[in-house]
């Protein structure tokens, strides 16, 4: 017997009537977590997203004309709550290019590339000259110019619009700083990080060869620069070691597929808010760093003092796309960073758009059934991680989440057409 189904049957499985939307229930880390009820979404940056925001814009001085100068950032490898490589689907960024330059042990190659780097360059007898290094095009830039002596280098990664910093002597510069940043976001997409260590390479630079930067490594600051002006300067490629000073966070999304069968999800915003145990933080700290130089054997930051600063506690937004972002059944990463102290809860917003999967000439995305959805959802840290009591900085943790709703909010007109022929 030949009988006739249609989309909306095949559906049937997926609906139910409408009902007051059911609070997300969280599940054990070593398992997905399954959102239910609402729909939250989370996306992979990547350079084919359009419209990446930042919670400030970069340092104006990216756009004017500065002195050239070599740029080389390392930070150290994040400690990971949970292994990365144990989750099948994972996509990674590719590696970046070392140029047969072998990073010291422990340490990473920084994805700064487009981020301005605040720094100081300092003196025992002189004033800190407080400069930026920033990409124009292809190559580093420096904003300053110097002379060719001994400058100790402080500073930190990103530099945004709105950023004040300072830097005293802690006793002599030669022996250390206390930095003071203030007005600093207390979310951000790119890891912020602080300089614990300078070098100038280029004399130990091999172009064919596998080569180490001598002596590059923590609690040194002292950098060796020749005069650098609009010809550039002979050996002025600059290594920074860096330290994270914020904690870093990767959501893994997927979307589960049977949901997937019938809508596309596409990503529009999604907004982080970082919470205590009983109230939002506020969107703005300043950070007191203390550094002290020393002979590597331990981390040249002694001290470092958050405050939370400001009276909004709105949300941050770390990814936005005007065409919207197609999430998938494999799962997805987009890191966030947050100042750490007092942080035992993440509160999600996101956008997005719903497609069926009718497509046509004039609908290549299918036919928007729902459009600028917003579903929040609250991540309760200490419910996810064992033994956890807050963020800490150089902490990554990881966490895995599958959309699969329960019920179809609205039925699209194809759904009801496009009858299937199923033999018994």
């Amino acid at each position: 017997m030949i009988k006739v189904k249609n989309i909306a049957q095949k559906l049937m499985g997926l609906m139910r009537p409408i009902s007051p939307i059911s609070p997300m229930r969280l599940m054990s880390l070593m398992s997905p977590i399954w959102l239910l009820g609402p729909i939250c979404l989370f996306l992979a940056c990547s350079s084919g997203n359009d419209d990446d925001l930042m919670p400030e814009t970069p340092v104006e001085s990216a756009e004017k004309a500065g002195v050239p100068v070599g740029v080389m950032g390392l930070a150290p490898e994040f400690e990971d709550m949970m292994p990365i490589s144990k989750v099948k689907g994972v996509h990674r960024a590719p590696e970046a290019m070392t140029r047969a330059w072998q990073p010291p042990v422990g340490y990473e190659l920084m994805d700064n590339s487009e981020n301005v780097i605040g720094v100081s360059f300092t003196e025992n007898s002189a004033d800190p000259i407080n400069g930026h290094l920033f990409k124009s095009g292809i190559d580093w830039r420096a904003n300053v110019t110097l002379e060719e002596k001994t400058y100790y280098l402080y500073g930190y990664v990103p530099h945004l619009t709105g950023i004040n910093y300072s830097v005293l002597a802690n006793g002599l510069f030669s022996s250390g700083a206390i930095m003071t940043l203030t007005n600093v976001p207390a979310i951000m997409p790119s890891d912020f990080c602080v300089i614990i260590g300078a070098k100038n390479g280029r004399e130990d630079y091999r172009a064919n060869e596998d080569y180490t930067v001598a002596d590059l490594r923590r609690g040194k600051f002292d950098y060796a620069a020749k005069k650098i002006d609009e010809d550039g300067g002979e050996g002025n490629f600059i290594y920074l070691l860096f330290d994270h000073l914020y904690s870093g966070m990767n959501f893994f999304f997927r979307v589960h597929g049977d949901y997937d069968a019938v809508r596309t999800i596409k990503l529009k915003n999604i907004e982080l808010q970082a919470s205590d145990d009983t109230e939002p933080k506020k969107d703005k700290t300043t950070v007191v760093v203390t550094l002290a130089a020393n002979d590597g054997s331990t981390s040249p930051i002694t001290n470092v003092v958050f405050t939370p600063t400001g009276d909004k506690t709105i949300k941050t937004s770390i990814f936005k796309s005007t065409a919207g972002h197609t999430l998938t059944t494999g799962y997805q990463n987009f890191p966030g960073y947050f100042m750490p102290k007092g942080v035992t809860k993440v509160i999600l917003t996101c956008t997005y758009d719903v497609y069926d999967k009718n497509v046509t000439p004039e609908h290549p995305d299918g036919n928007l059934v729902r459009q600028d959805c917003k579903a929040t959802n609250t991540l309760v840290l200490t419910n996810l991680f064992d033994r956890f009591d807050e963020m800490r900085a150089g902490v990554r943790y990881n966490v895995f989440l599958t959309i699969h709703p329960s019920y179809l909010y609205v039925m699209s007109d194809p759904d009801l057409k496009d009858p299937e022929m199923v033999v018994d």
